[in-house]
């Protein structure tokens, strides 16, 4: 039931039998559940195998058993206050407040009613007495419940509402004619990459997340700002994702520091789109699951009509959690005025002609999931889409508004996992898409290729854009997306770090485009923003600058408290911290993180001496092209184990139990303390070699 309906069971009971019936608040409920415990859970700091029913990351709804008054009760004589199904309370969910509170009722408005308990089918840290669970009141699946309270509600003043983000605040509103103006047209013209992802690495307990940010949409506001959103987390499937926004004012240059944009409480949100009409309207969906996973879905929309500074209530527009609900990017006003969003799992159309009232599907799929759609001016919807089984990117064609789609080949390779493909009709008329050449060097697929200004024929292995005049047929115009300019290192999806050059981009990402009044074109990746017209992507790019190449110099640990040698690159979310006499601490909160550096094409040998192991379950030190593959040393609890899959022979390898010939890993009963490695690579024999020594001894 949802908390609607919660509510006027209550009021039907109470009528019934003349009792005050009603919802408990979130403090009733939780000092109810602790029943004078200060632990995790009223059972004490663990929670009995009884309370656990089917305590996992499930991603359907399952037949689990859920019989009442069968487990042992708390302290004061309640059932069931962990797990089984998560229950309404009164309150509309936010922040604590930092003031004493006696019988606290919460906020006066609000997204999200609190749910409190936990629920099965998910983990027990979701259980625990103080953990704090909630969604849109509309909202009505397999794991929320209820349970009733009889007493009058607290004459408690609810608290006013909490201060807005920075992502809604000092919204200036501006005249549509004055962002009219843009730079010339009719030369080609290129910005970026600018960084819209603006988080601190120490940020690893929430509402915002240093180690993964994915999954974005930008859309240009009525006064000329450009909004991004996108999921801050620690992992895709988790609960604790949360979806932040980043604003570029209008008229500055630089995109402000991240900020808290929509976050149901523990419920994974990963998918979202943002649109505006063209009036004055910007519309925001968001996917929201039952739990963790993006399995079981529905789908949210609220709007706002002042660029963003307030936004409506969320409002569930798709409501049954199924598959199917997984938003992807793309939306766009129909010819027939409809307004249409995509959604993956399939990848299908659901569309309102009431101004967002109501939604259908129309019935037809497309190919794969993460399509980008868009609609020609005849009427005729083209998608694209990511795939796992074909040699090329479909292309889909509906001339049926979506009923029936017919699918053929392109000429581009079709991208694949950390990458979304793009597509957007312009105001000028022709389609631009974006999306990411052979990166691998697959042979079943066929190159991206570009040719220069002077008739040089270039390969596009990673970020690229091309426009089409004949709806997708044929795609003439193609740019690497990257300014004209000399190699650059920049930081691309979650930290990583790649080269920046006319002969290379980004290798993944998800991206999302938007056109802008002035006709400027807003291409953003996971985490980084470009911005260029259509005369540049008409535009032969000039002969690329030779290959970015190793530099060969030696670097210590120099600084007295950070680490501050010059082009390393934080990836995912750790803490570095450096006790100024060589010892450099590294803290993930990842499943794995730490530093990188694009050191450049060409034969190298690099050395490195790694002391005082503490963690060598997660410990590995390599090298890895953009493109993936791997060159590593890892170390572990029982072995040391190499990447090297093709050695010319079984490598012999000395053990603390002697010597043992293995072509994969040195087994030794403890792990060492300290580690030597020297690696080595020929460009021209294309030989990777290594060499190690623990406990002191020589990299031999």
């Amino acid at each position: 039931m949802n908390w609607y309906e919660a509510q006027a069971y209550c009021r039907w009971l109470s009528d019934k039998e003349g009792m005050p019936y009603r919802l408990p608040t979130e403090a009733e409920w939780e000092y109810a559940c602790r029943a004078g415990t200060t632990t995790a859970y009223h059972t004490g700091n663990t929670l009995p195998a009884s309370f656990r029913k089917n305590a996992t990351m499930a991603v359907k709804a399952e037949f689990v058993p859920l019989h009442v008054g069968k487990i042992c009760p708390n302290a004061w004589g309640l059932y069931d206050m962990h797990g089984n199904v998560e229950e309404w309370c009164s309150d509309w969910y936010g922040p604590y407040s930092k003031d004493k509170q006696v019988d606290p009722l919460g906020y006066v408005s609000g997204d999200f009613k609190v749910t409190r308990g936990g629920s099965h089918a998910t983990h027990v840290y979701y259980l625990r007495s103080a953990n704090r669970l909630g969604t849109v009141p509309e909202d009505k699946h397999w794991l929320i419940g209820f349970r009733v309270v009889i007493g009058e509600m607290p004459k408690t003043k609810l608290l006013p509402l909490p201060e807005v983000p920075l992502n809604q605040q000092n919204v200036v509103q501006r005249d549509r004619n004055l962002i009219s103006k843009s730079p010339d047209l009719d030369k080609p013209y290129f910005k970026g990459p600018r960084q819209f992802v603006k988080i601190p690495k120490e940020a690893e307990y929430g509402p915002l997340f240093a180690g993964h940010n994915h999954c974005p949409a930008i859309v240009e506001c009525p006064n000329g700002d450009l909004l991004t959103i996108w999921y801050t987390g620690i992992g895709e499937r988790e609960r604790n994702l949360g979806i932040a926004a980043s604003r570029l004012v209008y008229g500055t240059d630089q995109w402000q520091q991240a900020s808290p944009f929509w976050d149901p409480p523990d419920r994974n949100d990963t998918a979202l789109s943002l649109w505006f009409d063209g009036k004055d309207t910007i519309y925001h969906f968001n996917s929201l699951s039952v739990a963790s996973n993006w399995a079981m879905m529905a789908v949210v929309m609220r709007t706002s009509t002042d660029s963003g500074a307030t936004w409506s209530k969320s409002r569930l527009i798709i409501p049954d959690h199924w598959y199917g609900r997984q938003l992807s990017e793309s939306v766009f006003r129909a010819r027939d005025g409809a307004i249409v969003i995509t959604v993956d799992g399939p990848d299908t159309l659901w569309m309102s002609k009431d101004e967002g009232l109501s939604w259908f599907n129309p019935g037809g799929d497309i190919p794969g999931n993460h399509c980008g759609v868009d609609q020609l001016e005849d009427g005729t919807i083209v998608g694209i889409s990511r795939t796992k089984d074909t040699l090329t990117m479909p292309l889909s064609i509906s001339t049926d508004g979506g009923k029936t789609f017919t699918v053929s080949d392109t000429e581009f390779p079709p991208v694949g996992g950390g990458q979304r493909a793009t597509l957007l009709r312009l105001k000028e008329g022709p389609l631009v898409m974006a999306g990411f050449g052979n990166i691998y060097g697959n042979t079943h697929f066929s190159p991206v290729m570009i040719t220069t200004s002077t008739g040089e024929k270039i390969q596009a292995k990673e970020l690229f854009a091309a426009v089409s005049f004949d709806g997708g047929k044929t795609w003439p115009y193609k740019r690497i997306v990257a300014p004209d300019a000399p190699p650059q290192h920049i930081e691309h999806t979650d930290g990583g770090a790649v080269i920046l050059s006319k002969r290379s981009s980004e290798h993944r990402g998800y991206l999302s485009i938007c056109q802008g009044l002035d006709g400027i074109v807003h291409l953003i990746s996971s985490r980084t923003h470009y911005a260029f017209n259509l005369k540049w992507l008409l535009t032969p790019p000039s002969p690329p600058d030779p290959e970015f190449r190793v530099r060969h110099e030696v670097e210590t640990f120099d600084g007295p408290a950070n680490f501050d040698l010059p082009n390393w690159t934080d990836y995912k979310a750790y803490i570095g911290t450096f006790n100024g006499q060589g010892q450099y601490t590294i803290n993930s909160s990842m499943p794995y993180g730490g530093l990188n550096r694009v050191i450049g094409a060409g034969s190298f040998e690099a050395v490195f001496s790694v002391k005082n192991i503490r963690h060598p379950n997660h410990t590995v030190i390599g090298f890895k092209d953009k493109y993936s593959y791997t060159w590593n040393v890892g170390i572990g609890p029982q072995g040391m184990g190499h990447s090297l899959k093709d050695s010319e022979a079984p490598v012999e390898k000395m053990s603390a139990i002697g010597k043992e010939k293995s072509e994969w890993f040195s087994r030794y009963y403890s792990p060492p303390e300290s580690l030597k490695l020297r690696f080595v690579y020929d460009e021209k024999t294309l030989r990777c070699r290594f060499f190690y020594g623990i406990n002191g001894a020589d990299a031999t």
